[in-house]
């Protein structure tokens, strides 16, 4: 079986775990440059741990959210599963763009209900935004440097289709995400190669 990375990718209530809720949660499966699975976990946010500007950002209307979503145990539970039936090998390698803020934000979802989210998830973690960052610095372009921090700006320059409805969500995001890792895999295959292009 070829290499598998666990993409994450989360929607939240704020920008600090201790203070904001987890809100979705984007797994997705990729393989050989191929999406073998995804899913899209929603969980219960409470009002006091989402901030305006979060919720403006990922346009998650929270009472309407909260009818569907998940409560934070059985979003956990749902977590571990997916990684269970997609993973025979723990703890797997999670990837993401600017992951370590979605990792922590899991980190404290493992941590509230007594488990080692380390028995699941690698603390190696790939980030697409650090990759991206080193191939600005080995063309020498400052600018960059700075802007593929933003997935936004890092989606446009690499060609990585996300529809308006799929932006900002865990999911969109997160398929998104292992695409464009596919196509960096692609660049330094062929470093002479035309990003557009490819």
């Amino acid at each position: 079986m070829a290499t598998r990375i666990l993409f994450i990718d989360t929607e939240t209530g704020g920008t600090d775990p201790s203070k904001h809720d987890l809100l979705s949660i984007g797994l997705v499966v990729w393989e050989g440059g191929r999406i073998v699975a995804r899913t899209e976990i929603p969980v219960q946010g409470r009002a006091e741990r989402c901030t305006e500007e979060a919720l403006a950002i990922n346009g998650i209307q929270l009472e309407a959210h909260n009818q569907h979503a998940l409560s934070r145990r059985e979003a956990l539970e749902e977590v571990i599963r997916f990684i269970n039936r997609h993973f025979a090998h723990k703890p797997v390698t999670a990837a993401g763009h600017n992951v370590a803020f979605d990792l922590n934000f899991l980190r404290v979802l493992f941590e509230e209900f007594g488990e080692d989210m380390s028995q699941y998830i690698s603390h190696r973690a790939i980030d697409t935004a650090s990759i991206l960052q080193v191939l600005a610095l080995l063309e020498d372009d400052a600018a960059d440097l700075q802007q593929m921090a933003s997935s936004s700006r890092a989606f446009a320059v690499w060609h990585i289709a996300v529809s308006p409805q799929e932006r900002h969500t865990a999911l969109g995001d997160a398929v998104a995400t292992a695409r464009l890792f596919s196509k960096i895999l692609r660049k330094l295959k062929k470093p002479h190669a035309v990003v557009g292009n490819e």
